[in-house]
């Protein structure tokens, strides 16, 4: 059972060290070496766990942010006439 957990540890650790080197060699500023891009991305390999809940944390914020922005569109503006005016132009059925 331990070999099983080492082994997962392990491939996060490799997975997440690859994708953020190459994220940070494709996004990061030219200035940045190689190297260095690379012992962060070891570094971030190592605590991948931290790495998948903070990705997760991030992608709820954004969900939480976009709900916001919809719910601001759907406001009525003051200038149009609300459904509550009509109440006395319009004869309800019976």
């Amino acid at each position: 059972m331990v070999p099983t957990f080492v082994l997962v540890y392990l491939g996060g650790w490799a997975l997440t060290a690859l994708s953020s080197y190459f994220a940070a060699r494709r996004w990061a500023d030219r200035s940045a070496t190689p190297l260095r891009s690379a012992c962060f991305s070891v570094l971030g390999g190592a605590v991948w766990p931290l790495v998948l809940i903070g990705a997760a944390q991030i992608g709820a914020l954004a969900a939480y942010a976009k709900v916001q922005a919809r719910r601001r569109q759907r406001e009525v503006a003051e200038a149009w006439p609300r459904a509550d005016a009509l109440d006395d132009v319009v004869e309800p059925l019976r």
